[in-house]
């Protein structure tokens, strides 16, 4: 499903809020969206970047 949303991203960044729910059903996905050129970057809830 938030595949569904990765075009949206070529226009404007997108936050997925309680993204590690993902790693049940598909524990790579992150990975695979860097591998295919997306930029990724999780933000902790006080605003900090932290490395993906």
């Amino acid at each position: 499903m938030a595949m569904s949303l990765a075009p949206l991203a070529l226009q404007h960044p997108i936050v997925i809020q309680d993204a590690e729910v993902v790693n049940k059903s598909y524990p790579g996905f992150w990975e695979d969206l860097v591998s295919i050129g997306m930029d990724v970057e999780e933000i902790s809830t006080t605003g900090e970047t932290l490395s993906v």
